[in-house]
């Protein structure tokens, strides 16, 4: 699947308000991956996990109202980086997500590389015993 990404030009204001450039790349993240799985699936970001559960945030059903966790999302950005690299943060990011296998729903990890531009995203299983992977885009 492409999708069509418009960079904006940005004011003097602006670039200092958001000077921290890691603390972007993760936020632009978010932001595509949240963009990628509303468009890919019938999950929406219900909110925020904690520190130490091995995902960032938690899905939902987009037409369920009362917003039940149905997924798990872990998300990480890289500026710039090789396609080596990209495979490197998918295989940690993935592992990261097991710490909350208990929960038995299913996790969504996403990995937006900024400068090619190209995201990837693999589902995992863990209601599956082995915790079948597989790539969605």
């Amino acid at each position: 699947m492409e999708c069509a990404l418009q960079y904006l030009v940005t004011s003097e204001q602006l670039n200092r308000t958001y000077g921290d450039p890691d603390e972007n790349t993760e936020e632009g993240a978010c932001g595509i991956a949240w963009l990628l799985l509303m468009n890919l699936t019938e999950h929406t970001v219900v909110r925020r996990s904690r520190k130490g559960t091995g995902v960032d945030y938690f899905l939902g059903d987009a037409n369920d109202f009362l917003f039940q966790n149905t997924a798990r999302l872990k998300v990480s950005g890289i500026g710039r980086g090789t396609e080596q690299e990209i495979k490197k943060r998918v295989k940690q990011k993935k592992e990261q997500t097991e710490h909350s296998d208990h929960l038995t729903i299913p996790a969504f990890v996403v990995i937006v590389e900024f400068s090619q531009p190209v995201a990837e995203i693999i589902f995992r299983d863990a209601t599956r015993s082995n915790g079948t992977n597989g790539t969605v885009a």
